[in-house]
C-alpha cells in the first residue's frame, strides 16, 4: 500500500477534495468491492465467506452446548450424591445420639455399682 493512500481526482472543480483510495475497514466505502473485481464474483465470494464463518460458528456453538450438558449432567449427579450424604449423615448423627445416651446410661449404672461397692468395703472394715 502507498504512503499516502488519497489522490486527487483529475480535472476536480476543487483541488483540495481527497478520494479515499484504501478505505478504512468498517467504513462503508470498504464495503464496495474491489475497483479491479467484478461485482458478482466479489459478493459470491464474501457470501461464500459469511457461509464458512456461519458454520464454524455454529459448530463451536454446538460444542459449547455439549459442554453445557454434561456440565448440567455432573451436577445433578452430584446433588444427588450430596442429598445421598445427607441422608447418611443424618442417620449416623441418631445412631451416634442413641449410642451416647446408651453409653451414658452405663457410666450411671457403673457409678452406682462402684457406689455400692465402696460403701460396702467401709462397713466391712
Amino acid at each position: 500500500m502507498p504512503a499516502d493512500s488519497t489522490r486527487t481526482p483529475p480535472n476536480a472543480w476543487n483541488s483540495n477534495v481527497a478520494i479515499d483510495v484504501y478505505p478504512r475497514p468498517g467504513s462503508s466505502a470498504a464495503l464496495l468491492p474491489p475497483p479491479n473485481r467484478p461485482t458478482s464474483n466479489w459478493v459470491d465470494d464474501e457470501q461464500q465467506l459469511q457461509t464458512t464463518v456461519l458454520r464454524q460458528q455454529d459448530q463451536q456453538l454446538d460444542s459449547v452446548m455439549g459442554t453445557v450438558k454434561n456440565i448440567r449432567q455432573m451436577a445433578h449427579t452430584m446433588g444427588s450424591e450430596l442429598e445421598d450424604h445427607n441422608v447418611m449423615l443424618e442417620e449416623m448423627d441418631t445412631q451416634t445420639d442413641s449410642t451416647q445416651n446408651k453409653l451414658s446410661r452405663a457410666m450411671r449404672g457403673i457409678d452406682t455399682i462402684i457406689r455400692k461397692n465402696s460403701t460396702k468395703s467401709h462397713i466391712s472394715n
